[in-house]
């Protein structure tokens, strides 16, 4: 459904010098620009197309003055994967090419590879679930398929490493208007309310509410930090100061750090 996401911070050590006399220093911008393109060109010799890599350098950094060789240079990258196998082979090429590259202009480099999130992997079952719940709903033209995986990352890849679980995508935009207005009131940011589809329910109302949801519910939630034993935790009303409950219930969840 969605990549992973790796991050990449690469600071290359030199010596500065005076632009005048580059070969009094040991120059780090220049391996840093070859680094940025020989990345490129690694992932295209070296992974399946079929198993895309993306890798971008969003962050490139060095000197202070135009004729003045800095001592280091820096830059950082986001890293995309579609499998664990891409994954793992990248975070062995890259510090290879890297200190490689380095190596050869006479500098060190140290590279921190990092993961951040896994692969969002949907199950089979669930997704079915989801799917005919949202069929029964709206119909089947209210539900697509994404044709291909997106390369964003998402944080919710943990849940469904752990349980089985089905990430979906909601409508949020208003079909599109005839005339085209500013950008500030494209379908892009226009909200899906009742107000621009008065004939079609809102989507998130209907498929978050009790009634459409094929699984059960608990008839009692575990209490916490000695909260009441019901489906919500009272709050105090600002106005009179009595109990009122909460716009929606609240499940309470005993959460361990990891």
């Amino acid at each position: 459904m969605l990549s992973a996401s790796d991050a990449l911070t690469v600071t290359v050590l030199g010596a500065g010098g005076h632009g005048s006399a580059p070969h009094t220093a040991k120059d780090p911008v220049t391996a840093a620009a070859e680094m940025v393109t020989a990345l490129q060109v690694m992932i295209t010799r070296q992974f399946n197309v079929f198993d895309p890599v993306v890798l971008t350098v969003g962050v490139l950094q060095a000197g202070t003055k135009r004729n003045i060789i800095p001592e280091t240079a820096r830059m950082e990258a986001t890293i995309r994967t579609f499998s664990d196998a891409a994954r793992e082979r990248m975070m062995i090429a890259v510090p290879t090419l890297l200190k490689g590259i380095a190596a050869a202009h006479g500098l060190e480099v140290d590279v921190d590879y990092r993961h951040e999130y896994p692969l969002t992997v949907n199950d089979d079952d669930e997704t079915r679930t989801a799917e005919k719940t949202i069929e029964d709903l709206f119909g089947t033209s209210r539900l697509t398929r994404w044709a291909t995986p997106l390369s964003g990352s998402e944080d919710f890849s943990r849940v469904l490493a752990e349980v089985p679980g089905t990430f979906i995508g909601l409508s949020a935009v208003a079909p599109a208007p005839t005339t085209p207005g500013p950008p500030s009131t494209t379908p892009r940011t226009q909200p899906l309310t009742t107000e621009c589809c008065p004939t079609e329910p809102p989507f998130t109302q209907s498929w978050l509410s009790p009634a459409s949801r094929p699984w059960p519910r608990p008839t009692k939630l575990p209490s916490i930090h000695g909260a009441h034993d019901d489906h919500y935790c009272r709050r105090p009303s600002r106005r009179t100061g009595s109990q009122i409950p909460p716009a929606h219930p609240r499940r309470h969840r005993h959460r361990q750090r990891r």
